[in-house]
């Protein structure tokens, strides 16, 4: 298992401390979400393969990474949120 971290970001560097982080699988099935901390940090422990990580907030930003997970302890990805159509 992979420890996967990361922290939520606004466009302007401020941690987004009512983010939600959805995790889905290479097949793209929902497998988790998660309420970011005071400091719009979340974690996640998943096993090898690829993930995709989507974020929003209830102002309407949202944010999206893809991450292989190959062989690691630890791994860190970290999300910038924007208005849509930014």
């Amino acid at each position: 298992m992979t420890k996967l971290s990361g922290r939520i970001t606004d466009e302007n560097g401020n941690a987004v401390s009512d983010a939600v982080v959805e995790i889905r699988n290479s097949t793209g099935d929902i497998v988790d979400s998660v309420q970011v901390n005071g400091e719009g940090e979340y974690t996640y422990h998943l096993s090898d393969g690829s993930w995709t990580l989507n974020v929003w907030d209830p102002h309407g930003r949202r944010g999206r990474a893809e991450i292989d997970l190959i062989d690691a302890d630890e791994a860190r990805s970290d999300i910038t949120i924007e208005p849509e159509g930014a």
